[in-house]
């Protein structure tokens, strides 16, 4: 029997430490970072644990769990990592760690544990749940909460359930989904102990995460509100319920204040049997802060005292006006609009009066529906612009009427202003937008015109070594602004308690673009020592550079974490971020590392007296303000060249049928004569002269069945430039549609004489199967979904989404499917399969219609994917859709080519890759050795970011996209990308005019 030491962690064990995890990449997806035992000690100085706990065998750590205050909610502790060493699973290892930190939390007096991990993670779900955790159901993550420590301290329930026995005495029946008992709009979840004094159950009341009902050998009792959706004005009655299952008791009960709703209730009798008590109320106030549904709600609480014994019932109440009123600016049109969504699942009619408007707007609205309106602009000066709207809502059982007032932003390319709103402050600036939330209290950045976000996030700033994170749940304690010269100036004080003084963050942003973010401190009633602050941020980064040494680093698509920034050696860093740059600079006495996820700007001060101010140097950002890392450092120059010769298929397309003869044309874009020999597919040259704009035919009979690469040289006086181009074949013959019926289920079949692909839309709203006449392109489990690496569940195939939707969920919406035609602009006719996938009772989505498209021709080795976003009425504000395509690795390693070169590849193996760079090539190429066939896939849109990933168990295939519309009476139809097999390893060039292929809309 493995025996072994629970210990804390101090700076003595980090190598210990980072041995571990260097031991423990697979089980991590193949990662292949590797730590050092300063890597190590960094971390820990900054990650916010209370403590880390070590499992150790021997000398040697084998197990770690880190320990924090969690700060997405209130009420918590959380643990921010587990591992256990790759050979120690199933020893039980993990699950003693994951019991000291349920003892700890409690012997801390909190009243909740909770961790996240990934959807693909199921062998350690029966664990967690086994030590008390709940698997919360959402669509962005996988989230569990224990509220064993609650049950523990509770003044009736403690006396049931100890500390020492409740492991062995909880019954809970393990299934690997979300946890969750539906009521009334409620989520509970249930404990269940056989205790040696009896059984004992208790209710948690999800969104309160309190306690709502419990059951012990003498009596059940139970507090219930009859809906969770509270309305503005609304009257309800509560229900306490009390069961003596023996002699008669003595009950006291007291409705607590609270924020939002008025309840008086006194409660004293003595009751034998059954009883019920009616507790109404009204709700008086909605919060300014929207709730979070994944927060802890305002809780309408009972303080009950049974037999002398007292204790609190807690129910979370989502109070919410009737509607939301989001606005939206069409300031090309002189208009705005504002979309109206009804909060209910009720018809709801509704008289809007909105300021400027004459007459008032009539509504009604379905269930979850949402209709926009418009108005004209009155405002034309940059700045806010507030919206008053009186809102009379009648339901068949309430008539509710309130005032709302809706911020408008209105910028400007060369204004900047501040505007904020209950849950956000914005500053704007020139084209773009910084807005600090009030519920996360991060600040994001984006686009002011088309809300594209760009990849810089700002977090909380930290005081002291090791780092102190209470900032992460606080927001600013006040705030200011003030318009300067060329730009404009926001203060974000904070007042602290540990140390007691004043943090205020100083932003400084010019309309140019340049950023300075500053650290102040004042206000500190005792002088201290030894003093470090850090101003938290994350990148997506596809390039970084900066300098080391005597030279130059420049990484691509590698994280800030695996970078040896300890190593820079002139104060500046430059992150190339896909469409937008960020240009880094900070004083001497600072330094940039990166620990984990997100990195750090780390100031230090040796003593700072008492009532003195300090401000630390800031750090300044340029956004956008340089092209690129040469145009940053002007001692590095790098010019591009320009090609003035291209060569063309005449009709436009390289669709051929095998034996025809096909005309390219050799064009010339330039005022110039140029005379040189033209050498076709390694043909005899033939002397060609171009006059100016003009243009050279050449012909070429193709007689291959498989994908041709045609080949040109063009050799002047002044050099040689070489051509591709590629050619697809077809035929005249038949597409087969077909339906199967095989394990339950209907499987929608195309073939085409060279390819097979399947859908099945009651396994999952995907393409799940590409077949060539020799290989299974596409991984799935078929016929039911299941745990894959990080997803579960899991269907693979091809397929596309609204990004921030997850699995689970798009599983409960409706999927069905329809054979169709559909003719390009050059009239050949595709045919194929329609999936459609309609969402209801989705909190964002519910009316989408997302129609997915795969399409082939007769004889052709080739597929095309697209997508329709069917949203009538509806906004999109930068929201991504992405398309996902996972690769059946078969027993092979496959070579994957995610750049035009040949020579640079990747292979699936065991270790985990993963590129997401915008300098990725729009055909990304796989080459399955053994078998000799390729798969070139093909994006048209430039827009489209582009990854691929590959760990042990999985490669993935990703494009993504952000919408930014009013979608009135159309729909967005995405640029298609094509699967294209291949029998020859083919280049990445050549296929330009493929990225041309537009479908016409409707059936033909």
């Amino acid at each position: 029997m493995l025996t072994y030491d629970i210990i804390e962690y101090d700076e003595s064990f980090a190598a210990a430490v980072a041995k571990m995890w260097n031991e423990s990449r697979e089980g991590w997806g193949g990662d292949q970072e590797v730590e050092t035992e300063e890597d190590r000690k960094k971390a820990e100085q900054t990650n916010g644990n209370i403590l880390t706990l070590l499992a150790f065998d021997g000398e040697s750590v084998i197990g770690y769990c880190g320990f924090s205050e969690y700060k997405g909610d209130e009420g918590a502790l959380y643990i921010p990592l587990l591992n256990v060493h790759p050979e120690h699973h199933g020893k039980g290892v993990g699950k003693r760690l994951v019991l000291e930190a349920v003892k700890r939390t409690t012997e801390q007096g909190w009243p909740r544990l909770d961790l996240y991990t990934w959807p693909g993670n199921t062998k350690a779900v029966p664990l967690y749940k086994r030590c008390g955790f709940f698997w919360e159901e959402r669509d962005d993550r996988v989230h569990l909460l224990n509220f064993i420590p609650k049950i523990l301290t509770h003044s009736v329930l403690g006396q049931y359930v100890q500390s020492s026995t409740w492991y062995a005495d909880l019954k809970r029946e393990i299934e690997i989904k979300p946890d969750g008992e539906k009521e009334n709009g409620f989520v509970y979840y249930t404990y269940q102990f056989e205790t040696k004094n009896g059984p004992v159950s208790a209710k948690i009341e999800q969104s309160g995460r309190g306690i709502s009902s419990f059951s012990t050998p003498d009596y059940e009792v139970e507090f219930t509100l009859p809906t969770h959706l509270l309305l503005l004005s609304g009257e309800y009655e509560g229900t306490l319920r009390l069961h003596a299952k023996h002699d008669s008791i003595q009950l006291k009960a007291t409705v607590e204040d609270h924020p939002y709703i008025s309840a008086k209730n006194h409660i004293d009798e003595r009751v034998s049997g059954t009883k019920s008590f009616s507790i109404p109320f009204r709700v008086e106030q909605a919060p300014e802060l929207q709730q979070s549904k994944w927060k802890t709600h305002p809780k309408l609480s009972l303080t009950v005292s049974i037999n002398g014994e007292e204790f609190q019932l807690e129910i979370g109440t989502s109070i919410q006006k009737p509607v939301t009123i989001e606005p939206y600016l069409l300031k090309e049109q002189g208009l705005y609009c504002l979309q109206v969504k009804n909060q209910l699942e009720e018809v709801q009619d509704l008289t809007l009066n909105v300021t400027g408007s004459q007459e008032p707007v009539t509504l009604s609205l379905n269930p979850l529906e949402k209709q926009v309106i418009t108005a004209p602009l009155s405002q034309k000066e940059a700045g806010e612009m507030k919206i008053g709207v009186q809102v009379q809502s009648t339901l068949s059982w309430l008539v509710s009427s309130y005032e709302e007032t809706v911020h408008l932003a209105i910028p400007s390319r060369d204004e900047a202003f501040v505007m904020e709103t209950p849950t956000f402050l914005y500053l704007y600036n020139g084209a773009y937008v910084m807005k600090w939330s009030k519920e996360d209290h991060v600040a994001t950045l984006e686009d002011a015109f088309t809300s594209e976000k760009i990849p810089l996030v700002f977090l909380h700033p930290t005081i002291g070594m090791p780092a102190k994170h209470a900032l992460a749940k606080q927001t600013w304690t006040r705030y200011s602004w003030e318009k300067q010269a060329g730009g404009i100036e926001l203060r974000l004080e904070y007042d602290m308690k540990e140390p007691e003084c004043t943090i205020t963050r100083i932003i400084h942003w010019s309309i140019a673009g340049e950023l300075t973010m500053a650290l102040e401190l004042s206000n500190l009633k005792e002088g201290i020592e030894d003093v470090y602050v850090g101003q938290l941020f994350y990148a997506e980064e596809e390039q970084v550079v900066f300098p080391m040494g005597q030279s130059l680093l420049a990484a691509d698509d590698a994280a800030l974490n695996l970078l040896p920034l300890e190593q820079i050696s002139e104060p500046w860093m430059f992150i190339d971020g896909g469409s937008h740059t960020f240009a880094f600079e900070w004083s001497n006495d600072a330094k940039v590392y990166s620990p984990s996820w997100q990195s750090v700007f780390e100031q230090h001060t040796h003593a700072i007296s008492a009532n003195e101010t300090h401000q630390f140097a800031p750090l300044k950002i340029g956004i956008n303000v340089f092209k690129d890392w040469q145009t940053f450092q002007p001692y590095v120059t790098s010019l591009p060249i320009k090609p003035l010769t291209n060569l063309t298929f005449a009709q436009g397309h390289g669709f051929y049928k095998p034996g025809t003869e096909q005309e390219l044309i050799l064009e010339q874009f330039s005022q110039e004569i140029t005379s040189g020999g033209l050498r076709l597919n390694h043909g005899k040259d033939e002397e060609v002269q171009l006059e100016g704009l003009d243009r050279h035919l050449l012909k070429e009979t193709l007689h291959s069945k498989s994908v041709t690469n045609l080949k040109a040289e063009f050799e002047t006086g002044s050099g040689k430039t070489s051509y591709s181009l590629k050619g697809v074949p077809f035929a005249e013959g038949k597409v087969t549609e077909s339906i199967n019926h095989e394990h339950g289920m209907d499987i929608w079949t195309i073939t085409n004489g060279k390819l097979t692909f399947k859908v099945a839309p009651d396994y999952f709203p995907a393409m799940y199967s590409l077949q060539s006449q020799t290989k299974e392109w596409l991984d799935h489990s078929f016929p039911k979904p299941g745990p894959k690496s990080w997803w579960n569940p899991w269907g693979g195939g091809i397929h596309s989404l609204p990004n921030d939707v997850n699995l689970y969920t798009l599983l409960k919406q409706q999927t069905t499917a329809s054979f169709i035609k559909r003719k390009d602009q050059w009239g050949h006719q595709w045919q194929g399969i329609q999936l459609t996938i309609e969402f209801t009772n989705h909190d964002r989505w519910n009316g989408l219609k997302l129609k997915q498209y795969y399409l082939t021709l007769p004889e052709c080795p080739m597929v095309a994917t697209y997508y329709e976003i069917d949203y009538p009425n509806q906004l999109l504000r930068s929201d991504a859709f992405r398309s996902v395509c996972f690769i059946d690795k078969g027993e092979s390693s496959l070579s994957i080519y995610p750049f035009d070169s040949n020579e640079t590849y990747n292979k699936s193996g065991t270790e985990e890759l993963e590129v997401s760079l915008s300098s990725m090539s729009e055909t990304t190429r796989i080459w399955d050795e053994k078998n000799h066939e390729g798969l070139a896939m093909i994006s048209t849109d430039a827009e489209n970011q582009l990854a691929v990933y590959s760990n042990a168990e999985a490669l993935v295939y990703e494009t993504k996209k952000q919408y930014t519309a009013y979608l009135s009476d159309s729909s967005i139809h995405s640029k298609p990308i094509f699967y294209c097999m291949t029998d020859k390893h083919q280049s990445a060039l050549g296929w330009e005019w493929l990225k041309q292929l537009r479908f016409t809309e409707g059936n033909v």
